[in-house]
């Protein structure tokens, strides 16, 4: 079995890029020895990252931010994130002025990301299906 350390983490092949066919095409860049694009680094990391916090706690970003944190294009951000969300692995969700609404419900993506009741913050939530990918990287690492 291969595979690759990713900024200190073991990842078995395969168990990268759980996301969409989007956020996992191949695109050659080399992780000791096989694949790994930045987007698969993306979802890994901040599902990682968003493991840390107590279960369903809502953590406020902005798409610019995590571009910065994650060396992922802020348009491919706004796209990965729906997806998961679609997925059922992160809760995906912004300040509408009156409610906080699941993104969605929003007229449009645009609306949602550029919102100006909320700062532009977008609020996400490690969903259980999205700890058991966490947890599976961490299992595969300790193999």
């Amino acid at each position: 079995m291969r595979r690759a350390v990713v900024e200190g983490v073991v990842y078995r092949e395969g168990i990268i890029g759980a996301a969409s066919r989007h956020c996992i095409d191949w695109d050659g860049t080399q992780a000791h020895g096989w694949n790994m694009t930045s987007y698969e680094n993306f979802m890994n990391r901040f599902f990682a990252d968003l493991a840390i916090h107590s279960p369903g706690q809502e953590i406020h970003y902005k798409p610019a931010q995590l571009e910065q944190t994650y060396h992922v294009p802020e348009i491919d951000i706004r796209e990965c994130l729906p997806q998961w969300a679609h997925q059922g692995l992160i809760q995906l969700r912004a300040w509408d002025g009156h409610t906080s609404r699941h993104w969605n419900e929003w007229p449009d993506l645009d609306s949602f990301f550029f919102n100006q009741t909320d700062a532009g913050n977008v609020r996400v939530t490690l969903l259980a299906a999205g700890r058991e990918h966490v947890e599976l990287l961490k299992k595969n690492y300790r193999k």
